[in-house]
């Protein structure tokens, strides 16, 4: 399906269709790898309410056909870590990175792979290196992907007993004997309530409550790489987390008590919440937005579908702000917007290595940025991206242009498809100028129609949604 030369009803050939027509397209941008015109057909068929629910349920959204094509090319995905590793499957690291691209592009399921792009960055794990890149694997699938839209506390519990995570933040080498804090620091500061809200006694604390969190070795046969816990590691005495008394004696339920408390906490809400609110509302929420998800996160029991269906509401949208789209976000939208043909992911895999981010290869546990002022250096990377792809330069990657220009047949008509594929019928009037001059100047032959396309998926307006 590609767009008629015409907008949709509602769009407007000069830049919109009225606030609640931009109101629409704005959510539809944040919910998505790019608001595709099957997207906004699909929200104006089912009314703005009932798209969201729809999204929200991804369950509902059938994706079996997509899974299996790329359980097909990527066998792993299904895999133990077991039979990653007794396979020496080697391809998995780059792997992670293609499997990532194919659904943003592809999968119906927009909103749940937006969600999943935040967990991963949220509980972030580089797939640097086999073993991670195995344990990665199942990470994925068993803790991120698993619980997206679930409980926080699922999600956290889930994430702790990952052999990723107890690999990646050095839990393995958490002993009684010899406590390691990295991952009691990095579950607080970043996973659940930030900074200021615990001290270097409750990092002290948390760090014995979970000595003996550990992984089964890599030649354990069928639970290799697998969590587990070793009581004779375990520091069983008692311990004070936040105000809160763990009584000595409890093996395995020391950890998972302190789970318990950083998930029910106020400030964990609050972390949390301020996460979702900068991406999918704001760059830089307020303390009252971040308080009203807060309140929901609190209410429901950390419920996150519960959170993100705030986030998504008319009332909190009220409150969104122009964000800058990171290179995966702008090479993926490009793509969906354009239809690009791409039996695989790989030529994008390269182009997001240069532009740093590569998905699941951000090495520190912050995850990767998300302000403006990290990426925008990088416009000239946008810029060869857009023409790389216009030209057909990609191996394998190609934009069929007579087919998306299919019935415009002049000046005006092709700005119009140029509008309706890359701005949703919003472009800049500005834009518009200097494109109808450029294809006025120009037989706006399919080469010329290819540029237009380039100079528009390159303009500063299309880097923000």
């Amino acid at each position: 399906m590609f767009p008629p030369a015409d907008p949709l009803p509602g769009e407007s050939r000069l830049g919109g269709g009225g606030a609640e027509f931009g109101s629409d397209l704005r959510l539809l941008r944040r919910m998505t790898y790019g608001a595709t015109y099957q997207d906004r057909a699909m929200m104006a068929a089912l009314g703005r309410e009932a798209y969201v629910d729809w999204q929200l349920a991804h369950e509902s959204i059938d994706v079996s056909a997509l899974e299996a094509e790329l359980e097909a090319s990527y066998p792993w995905l299904r895999m133990s870590a077991a039979e990653m590793v007794d396979g020496w499957i080697q391809e998995v690291d780059i792997g992670h990175a293609e499997v990532a691209i194919t659904r943003a592009i592809r999968s119906p399921r927009q909103l749940y792979e937006r969600v999943v792009e935040m967990w991963n960055d949220h509980f972030n794990i580089t797939s640097s290196g086999l073993t991670l890149a195995w344990t990665r694997a199942v990470d994925e699938r068993d803790v991120i992907r698993a619980h997206a839209m679930g409980t926080f506390r699922a999600l956290l519990g889930a994430s702790a007993r990952s052999a990723a995570m107890v690999l990646y933040l050095d839990n393995a080498k958490n002993i009684a004997a010899a406590p390691n804090e990295n991952y009691a620091r990095e579950v607080m500061e970043l996973h659940t309530t930030g900074v200021g809200a615990y001290t270097e006694q409750d990092v002290r604390e948390v760090a014995r409550c979970f000595t003996g969190w550990t992984n089964h070795l890599a030649n354990a046969g069928e639970a290799a790489l697998t969590f587990k816990f070793d009581p004779a590691l375990h520091d069983d005495g008692e311990k004070v987390v936040l105000g809160r008394v763990i009584p000595a004696g409890g093996g395995i339920g020391d950890g998972e008590a302190v789970l318990d408390i950083l998930a029910s906490h106020p400030a964990t809400a609050r972390h949390v919440s301020g996460r979702v609110a900068r991406h999918f509302i704001t760059p830089a929420p307020s303390q009252g937005l971040v308080d009203q998800l807060a309140g929901v996160f609190t209410a429901t029991g950390g419920d996150i579908r519960a959170v993100v269906r705030e986030a998504l509401s008319t009332r909190c949208q009220a409150h969104a702000k122009p964000k800058f789209q990171r290179p995966f976000h702008f090479a993926v939208g490009v793509a969906r917007a354009l239809e690009a043909a791409m039996p695989h992911a790989g030529q994008l895999r390269l182009k997001l290595a240069q532009a740093g981010h590569m998905p699941l290869k951000w090495e520190t546990p912050d995850g990767y940025p998300d302000r403006t002022s990290y990426w925008a250096g990088a416009l000239l990377w946008r810029w060869r991206f857009a023409a790389s792809l216009m030209y057909n330069e990609m191996t394998g990657v190609e934009v069929d242009v007579p087919r998306l220009m299919f019935g415009a047949r002049n000046v005006e008509q092709i700005a119009d498809r140029i509008d309706s594929i890359v701005f949703g019928g919003t472009m800049p009037m500005m834009m518009r100028v200097l494109l109808e001059d450029y294809l006025r100047a120009n037989n706006p032959s399919n080469g010329v129609m290819a540029e237009a396309l380039g100079l528009a998926i390159s303009s500063a307006e299309y880097q923000w949604f």
